[in-house]
């Protein structure tokens, strides 16, 4: 069954980056068509960190964090074996479940104005060079579109390339937690990120008095463990012991934490290696789409907003006859920022170094501080 009338821009997967980008383009005049394979919003693997940058962009959809009940942070304590360091953050963060985010930022979009088309698993799609029109194939029906984004996050296509970063042997892990009254009050208004050799953790509070655990972990390493939540609690405690106190009678959610394989951290498009040769058709690659940057650097979900909200403007410029330019601004974001991020990732998990490392940031907080802000993408 083939769409009724073409839309002007379709955007693949309803993800935080696919809700932003349609927000922007029907807010823009753009009719807007968002395929999202999900019924509905659901968990994510995610540290559910949102930085000062990530709340003014939130700000520009109308959305009030405070609102919606996210827990605000402003510190960020970094352990290692026996060492802590800390930093304060200028402007407050937040921690808010990706469920209640990206529920509402569809919501926004829809009232924006855009489609939202739900239940529509994406297999691929094809270009008519002639007709200059996008058909994109899902089990059940073609949609038609002048332009594409694809917003699909950590998930590919069934037709596309499997991505290559610098690695694909990370495990990501997520549990929400019920924590002791005595507990969810000590971790309340900061995040803590463990290091320990072969992976690091983050535990920060959310909405409705829980918190998030969110894990990565190398695949070898993970394949010893049993996979259940509790286990993994104790895993975690026995690695990162400054954490073993806040995660005493803690109490998983569900039985079994949500996962992801094969993270390709410190993936960058190949777009933005060769920016001179984009065609003026070729899709926007947005999000986990456009660069994958380790999750300690707390930018995931900045990068997912900042270049949804750059395509939308890139698309409206080349509309009215600019030259396309979203690939070169992107290229500039990103590289310097994951030349930085996927070294301290690799040194976070490297046992007794990342020890030292923290060891001195705690005599040099000063250096804790410039590393956040070397690798946070620019606000509104």
């Amino acid at each position: 069954m083939m769409s009724d009338a073409p839309c002007d821009i379709a955007v693949i997967g309803g993800g935080l980056a696919g809700a932003a980008a349609a927000f922007h383009l029907a807010h823009l005049g753009f009719s807007v068509t968002l395929l999202e394979r999900e019924s509905g919003a659901h968990q994510k693997v995610c540290g559910e960190f949102l930085s000062p940058e990530s709340a003014s962009y939130l700000s520009e959809l109308g959305i009030d964090l405070l609102q919606l009940g996210a827990a605000p942070i402003h510190e960020i304590r970094l352990t290692a074996g026996d060492a802590v360091a800390h930093a304060r953050v200028e402007k407050s963060a937040w921690g808010l479940s990706r469920y209640a985010l990206d529920a509402h930022c569809l919501t926004r979009a829809a009232a924006m104005g855009a489609q939202i088309m739900q239940n529509a698993c994406v297999t691929n799609y094809t270009f008519d060079a002639e007709k200059k029109i996008y058909t994109i194939h899902t089990a059940t029906k073609k949609y038609i579109a002048r332009k594409i984004i694809v917003a699909t996050g950590k998930h590919d296509l069934r037709a596309a390339q499997i991505r290559q970063g610098r690695e694909r042997h990370a495990i990501g892990l997520k549990m929400h937690l019920r924590l002791t009254p005595q507990n969810f009050s000590a971790l309340s208004d900061h995040i803590w990120m463990g290091f320990f050799r072969g992976g690091y953790v983050g535990l920060s509070c959310i909405e409705n008095q829980r918190a998030n655990c969110c894990l990565i972990i190398d695949k070898a390493r993970y394949k010893n463990i049993p996979h259940d939540a509790l286990t993994l609690l104790r895993y975690v405690a026995q690695h990162v012991p400054q954490l073993s106190d806040l995660l005493q009678d803690a109490q998983p959610i569900d039985s079994h934490p949500i996962a992801v394989a094969n993270i390709p951290y410190g993936y960058i498009h190949h777009t933005l290696h060769t920016t001179s040769h984009i065609a003026p058709h070729a899709p926007y690659y947005v999000g986990d789409q456009c660069a994958v940057i380790p999750s300690l650097t707390g930018t995931g979900m900045t990068i997912a907003l900042a270049t949804a909200r750059a395509a939308a403007l890139d698309l409206r410029a080349t509309h009215d006859g600019a030259p396309r330019r979203y690939e070169n601004q992107c290229a500039q974001l990103v590289r310097h920022r994951m030349r930085i991020a996927y070294p301290i990732h690799r040194l976070s998990q490297s046992g007794w170094p990342a020890t030292a490392c923290v060891h001195t940031l705690k005599i040099f907080p000063q250096l804790l501080r410039r590393g956040i802000v070397a690798t946070r993408f620019p606000g509104v």
